[in-house]
Order: structure tokens, then sequence, then C-alpha cells
């Protein structure tokens, strides 16, 4: 019997939830997606579009975070590591045609640098 329990235990801990909360429009504000102590993010705008995926160990930022502006195009995306920004941060900045990589080490901006922009 205790061996049903703790594997009833066991499985209860590692269960995944969806939450999905909406705008008055109807259309999805954000969906959230739990399992154990991960946590991922998914935002729109009220268009409907995407707008930013994030994801959280025990609640603090960890792992690839993405930007998106009103036409689903990626503007931002970085990697979190236990809270802090870490390694190569890209932003795409499609109004001036410029690219700028921003390296980041324990949440401090280590360098920036800029470039004309070649992806499309």
């Amino acid at each position: 019997m205790s061996l049903i329990v703790a594997l009833s235990i066991g499985v209860l801990a590692h269960a995944q939830r969806v939450q999905v909360d909406y705008y008055k429009n109807g259309h999805v504000k954000s969906t959230t997606f739990v399992e154990g102590t991960y946590t991922e993010v998914t935002a729109y705008f009220k268009s409907g579009k995407l707008k930013s995926i994030s994801r959280f160990e025990n609640g603090v930022p960890q792992g690839i975070w993405q930007t998106y502006d009103r036409h689903e195009t990626l503007i931002a995306e970085g990697t979190y590591t236990n809270g802090r920004k870490t390694g190569e941060w890209m932003v795409y900045n499609y109004e001036d045609k410029k690219i700028y990589k921003v390296m980041y080490r324990n949440d401090e901006k280590v360098t920036v640098s800029e470039w004309a922009l070649t992806r499309q």
C-alpha cells in the first residue's frame, strides 16, 4: 500500500498544468504551462499575435526568452541563467535596419555591438 501512495505522490508532483487567460475581445492573452518547477509563459497581443515567450525555474527567469513585435517578427532574444541575463542577447531594430548584440555576464552588460541588418 505504501508503494502505491509513494508512486501516486511522485506522479502528482510532476503533473502538468495549463492556464489560459483571455482579453475581453476573446483572444488569448497568455498561456501558462507548468510542469513541476518549470513554467513557460506565452503572451499575445490583443490582436491574437505572438508577443513573447518566457521561461522560469522555481519562479526565476531561466532559459531562452523571446520578444516579438505586432507582426510576429522576432525583435529580441537571449538567455537567463538563474535569473540573470547571460551570454549573447540579440535585439533587432527593423526601423533603422540594425542588429544589436549585447553580451551579458551575471546580468551586467559587457559589450554592445551593432551592424547593418542582414536577415530578412
